[in-house]
């Protein structure tokens, strides 16, 4: 049985269902932010959405002439045997009707969606082409090595790239992929968090400067530099106190919030199947009888 679409839109970022620890929110909303005010430009990618939580911040910060693809099976078959042990695991509920109801709210523009295995992306997305990706798809070795060189290709010279699920138990062949390319394929660290490993193939240096000038700033957060493979590293802890939503980085102008607008809903009933739309519509006349006979 299918994750059937919600029944009301969510209003904030806490309400989109998913694995997305606030500190990881803070982390990615900076480092957008610290690109825009650097003046980086380029596309942003991320490989496996789920319900579009971390897709739906990683939206708000594109701009005027990027691109935004999201790739994830969405409920279609894995390519492997191995795959679909997992997939039947972890996402076999998983709609891409679910995923476009989520990000829909919160956005008046869908990103581009690709339903398919992220080998097929190169297809899709050019090299160095994109300032920004996001890569938590499968997580089985080999197909983590192959996104691994998918994110280095479409990447800028100084783009970011993250791994999600770099020190979970349950995940061995995410940091079996990832950590090889630190030790030999210049990947250059930029911070860890309990979940996920930020890095660049470019220079982390400047990018680290700058978030240690912010973390220093933030009186809930836990931060220490250590030194891996000559490199230098930043360890973030989960913030102590964290605020309600992702908080603007210093410099650029203050990010929108993450909160649904008017003008989002009525878009969503634009956008979304009609089957979706009257979902929409009796959620909103059944909230509005109860609140007429209250």
């Amino acid at each position: 049985m299918q994750r059937r679409v919600p029944d009301t839109l969510p209003r904030t970022l806490d309400e989109v269902g998913g694995w997305y620890r606030r500190t990881d929110q803070l982390v990615m909303d900076w480092l957008l932010g610290y690109q825009e005010s650097a003046g980086v430009t380029g596309d942003l990618l991320e490989m496996g959405a789920y319900l579009g939580k971390s897709a739906i911040l990683i939206g708000r910060h594109r701009r005027p002439g990027e691109r935004f693809v999201v790739c994830d099976l969405f409920g279609e078959e894995p390519p492997t045997a191995e795959n679909r042990r997992t997939a039947q695991f972890y996402t076999k509920n998983l709609t891409r009707a679910a995923f476009e109801f989520n990000y829909a709210a919160f956005h008046s523009e869908s990103p581009e969606v690709l339903q398919a295995p992220t080998s097929e992306l190169p297809e899709h997305v050019k090299p160095g082409t994109c300032r920004f990706v996001h890569v938590d798809a499968c997580h089985l070795y080999n197909v983590v090595r192959e996104d691994v060189q998918i994110a280095r290709s479409v990447l800028i010279d100084d783009g970011i790239v993250v791994f999600d699920d770099i020190r979970s138990a349950h995940t061995p062949g995410v940091p079996a992929a990832v950590w090889p390319e630190v030790a030999t394929g210049g990947l250059r660290l930029i911070c860890l968090t309990p979940n996920k490993l930020y890095a660049t193939w470019g220079d982390a240096k400047p990018i680290q400067d700058a978030m240690l000038k912010w973390l220093r700033a933030q009186p809930a957060s836990k931060s220490e530099v250590q030194q891996v493979t000559g490199e230098r590293l930043i360890r973030v802890s989960d913030w102590t106190t964290p605020p309600p939503c992702p908080v603007p980085p210093n410099g650029p102008p203050p990010a929108r919030s993450l909160r649904v607008t008017p003008r989002a809903k009525r878009i969503v009933v634009d956008l979304l199947p009609p089957i979706l739309t009257r979902t929409i519509k009796r959620a909103r006349a059944a909230a509005q009888n109860r609140r007429t006979a209250s």
